[in-house]
């Protein structure tokens, strides 16, 4: 899945609570739910310096739903997270999801829902 924002964390210390998640319908980055689960501290510290060198004002996806758009963070669209997931909910959003991390060997262009 590709990364475009998170939501921010209540917790000290916790640098977000979950991602947002996307894959690409022909040019459109479609959102597709959020992972909360899988970090440890190391790799939501890397994650949160990777956010604030591509922070952005604007969603890169074509919808987010209200109740998460009002307090989302976004950002450039260009890292790619391994999700383990159990399925689509009939929404289309990913289900049980945990971050395995990030994967170096794909565009995100490439991130297609197979």
């Amino acid at each position: 899945m590709v990364i475009g924002g998170y939501s921010p964390s209540d917790k000290k210390g916790r640098p977000f609570a979950s991602l947002l998640l996307g894959a690409f319908e022909s040019k459109r980055l479609v959102y597709r739910g959020r992972v909360g689960t899988g970090f440890d501290d190391d790799t939501m510290q890397d994650l949160a310096r990777l956010f604030e060198a591509r922070a952005r004002k604007t969603s890169p996806f074509e919808k987010v739903p209200d109740s998460i758009a009002g307090s989302a963070h976004y950002v450039t669209p260009n890292l790619v997270a391994e999700i383990a997931f159990a399925e689509f909910t009939s929404d289309g959003f990913v289900r049980h999801a945990v971050f395995k991390g990030l994967r170096e060997d794909k565009e995100a262009r490439q991130v297609v829902v197979e």
